[in-house]
């Protein structure tokens, strides 16, 4: 990572049940003929139309917002807007968005209230330490800090397949997301993999992993407060002026 680099970040956040209208008035000629929409699509696409002004410093028109491009398993972009960088997420009755002038992913989750699930998937796709950290809280009978933990575990690793959005092309397994220094490890078990992560992607630093002894890339994690019962984190290319919660 560069750390001469900072990034300015704003995030937006707004209820599913809000009135679209509420979150931003401008809407895109797409959005009208789309009556079977769900309500969290309409307000991404009015909180992607918030974050276009915020870009721009003016109001989109509704050409603008039909100008956004969603590639199938991509991340969606403005051809005419290159260096916009924003990303969008829901879950439950909430959507948020980053707007930031670098690359960016957020991942915004509900927190699971079943503890012995969140251990079963954490032992196919955490690490022996991630894991190791939840097994103390289980015995402890701690569910609702096991949740939380394993919810801030999870959106790490969201927020940075949102950054890439590579989907699943890089399995969940080869992240290690270290919480309390801010980063994320993404391990590369192919030498000749050169995977990026937009045009920010040469600022990703490498490292040799002592778990596998292969090569790594580091990204930047930052985590924000959220609604109650949520967990929200961000992943970036370079490290984020705002400060973390």
């Amino acid at each position: 990572m560069d750390h001469q680099k900072r990034a300015h970040l704003n995030i937006l956040i707004a209820d599913a049940g809000d009135l679209p209208e509420q979150v931003y008035p401008v809407q895109a000629a797409s959005e009208l003929s789309a009556a079977s929409m769900r309500p969290e699509s309409v307000i991404a696409r009015r909180l992607t139309a918030k974050a276009l002004h915020i870009f721009l410093g003016r109001a989109p028109s509704p050409g603008e917002l039909d100008a956004e491009v969603r590639p199938p398993g991509g991340k969606p972009y403005f051809p005419a807007f290159p260096d916009f960088y924003y990303n969008i997420s829901h879950s439950g009755s909430y959507v948020v968005c980053a707007v930031c002038d670098h690359p960016v992913g957020i991942d915004l989750q509900q927190i699971p209230d079943q503890a012995e699930r969140a251990v079963k998937i954490a032992k196919r796709f955490f690490s022996a330490q991630e894991q190791e950290a939840l097994q103390v809280l289980q015995g402890r009978n701690d569910t609702e800090a096991l949740c939380r933990l394993f919810c801030r575990y999870w959106t790490a690793r969201e927020s940075y397949i949102k950054l890439t959005g590579r989907g699943l092309a890089e399995p969940f397994e080869n992240f290690r997301p270290d919480l309390e220094a801010g980063v994320i490890l993404v391990l590369k078990r192919d030498s000749n993999d050169t995977s990026a992560a937009g045009s920010e992607a040469g600022t990703a630093s490498t490292a040799v992993t002592s778990d596998t002894e292969c090569t790594a890339e580091a990204f930047c994690l930052s985590e924000y407060p959220a609604p109650a019962g949520y967990c929200l984190t961000v992943c970036s290319t370079v490290p984020l002026l705002n400060e973390p919660a």
